[in-house]
């Protein structure tokens, strides 16, 4: 019963151009897809790497005797619209994901990889 499995077979050996260029083939159609997620990726970290820098600017103008509270209240503002631009980001880029994933999912579990 197990003797199938035992057994060695020889399988083809790819290259890796010619797995890359199958690979660039099933993906061309999903090329606007793959832009949008990259370009949502992009506007994420951005909007992540000016989270911290928004928090350390308003610390220290907190630590300042003169009182910019219009300021600090405009910098709250701004965290907090970082932080809902980075969900926003999250939600298209997982939307986006759900276009072209399930595709390839299909593709391995039919062997056509």
């Amino acid at each position: 019963m197990y003797a199938s499995v035992m057994a060695e077979k020889r399988q083809k050996k790819y290259s890796d151009r010619e797995l890359f260029s199958r690979y660039t083939k099933r993906l061309a159609p999903f090329k606007k897809n793959i832009f949008l997620v990259a370009m949502f990726i992009l506007i994420s970290t951005i909007a992540e790497i000016l989270g911290p820098l928004i928090v350390g600017f308003t610390v220290d103008q907190l630590d300042f005797l003169t009182n910019q509270f219009i300021l600090i209240i405009f910098l709250a503002l701004s965290y907090i619209l970082l932080s809902v631009i980075q969900w926003i980001m999250f939600f298209l880029r997982r939307r986006e994901y759900g276009k072209f994933v399930p595709f390839f999912f299909r593709i391995l579990k039919d062997g056509y990889l």
